[in-house]
């Protein structure tokens, strides 16, 4: 008969669960970020995939024209904006709620436009 090992049995301090708790928000933020990148990566690249196939379908007689590029907004999280310009996230959610500038959810994500939070800091917007 053999002897199954022994397992410690111990108990975390409430800093030492404050600690983990700590890393793991930091590890939630980073894949939450690589994922939005991606994300964002893989709907370029099927724009873009989609623009070739439709070029590719153009009867040849046909003359395209050069369009100029539309920059896509750029969206990011209440806590990067914070970071950026200094503002509370709380304060973000009043200018929202003031009309100032327009809160986007994702599912459970939330986000707010750059160039929104940019004009509205700058004065360029009412």
């Amino acid at each position: 008969m053999s002897r199954r090992p022994t397992v410690a049995r111990f108990s975390l301090s409430a800093s030492a669960r404050q600690h983990i708790d700590a890393i793991m928000a930091t590890a939630r933020d980073q894949i939450e970020a690589v994922l939005q990148r991606e994300v964002s990566r893989l709907i370029a690249d099927a724009h873009d995939g989609a623009n070739q196939k439709a070029a590719h379908h153009r009867p040849a007689k046909q003359e395209v024209m050069a369009t100029p590029a539309v920059p896509q907004p750029i969206y990011i999280r209440p806590g990067k904006a914070q970071q950026m310009f200094g503002v509370h996230r709380a304060t973000l959610y009043r200018w929202a709620n003031a009309g100032h500038i327009t809160i986007h959810k994702r599912g459970a994500a939330t986000f707010v436009r750059l160039d929104e939070v940019r004009a509205f800091i700058e004065g360029n917007q009412p």
